[in-house]
């Protein structure tokens, strides 16, 4: 077809008008043809402390945390594999987690209103009231301890970290311990060595994408793998207590 048409061009109009045309016609196809431009990566430095203040100001947003290669084991035979929710900093959060108990999937709801937490499930829908200490994790204080981790890391480096949700990033990568991600899940052991990865917008130096590789509470094999993939910021969030 591009033979063909660039045939019509050559033979059937006006040279200057068959010129300008087959001009429109290359750029045309340049455009189908190019890959999305890419900026050069900042300093690593720089780059972390950007992120950090923009995970420090984010007002809130939706995530959702997932299990690559293999769940979080709670205890008591629950295996954790993906927590979806919205945060509304620093106040609440709202969020739903799946999981299996003995091969049987299960699913449970979860509310946080300042220093109130409710829980629903695993068998039936009844909201309560539980200890916040009983949670695995502590959503409303998310941003600030992934911003504390990145902001302790070493050994930082950037490179082009490729698309995520259309988006062109920066991979920021450095090595952390479990001690700095107390804040997102408070029974975190100490002293434990982990990776940390996040793909920061090129655009609009937001972080997209975040995952932690190692052991972050005892029963956690090294290979464990986390994703957090973010979304929604600073969307307006409504939280309400359930009950």
């Amino acid at each position: 077809m591009t033979r063909s048409l660039l045939s019509f061009v050559s033979i059937r109009m006006p040279r200057p008008f068959g010129v300008a045309v087959f001009g429109l016609l290359l750029l045309v196809f340049a455009a189908c043809n190019s890959e999305p431009a890419t900026q050069a990566p900042p300093s690593a430095e720089v780059l972390r402390d950007q992120t950090v203040e923009t995970l420090r100001g984010l007002s809130s947003v939706s995530f959702e945390i997932t299990h690559p290669n293999g769940g979080t084991d709670m205890g008591g035979g629950l295996m954790l594999n993906t927590v979806e929710g919205v945060a509304l900093f620093p106040s609440s959060a709202r969020m739903s987690a799946k999981g299996v108990v003995q091969r049987i999937a299960v699913s449970f709801g979860i509310v946080q209103t300042n220093s109130t937490t409710y829980f629903s499930g695993p068998i039936g829908d009844t909201w309560r009231v539980v200890p916040p200490e009983s949670l695995p994790f502590d959503f409303i204080g998310m941003n600030t301890s992934v911003a504390t981790a990145l902001a302790n890391a070493s050994d930082i480096t950037v490179a082009l970290g490729g698309q995520v949700n259309g988006k062109q990033t920066f991979l920021l990568s450095g090595a952390i311990v479990s001690d700095d991600l107390q804040g997102l899940v408070p029974a975190a052991d100490s002293g434990l060595p982990l990776t940390i990865e996040a793909w920061i917008g090129q655009e609009d130096g937001l972080p997209w994408k975040v995952v932690l590789t190692g052991t972050l509470i005892g029963s956690d094999p090294e290979t464990m793998v986390r994703q957090l993939d973010l979304g929604d910021f600073d969307e307006p969030v409504t939280v309400e207590a359930p009950i």
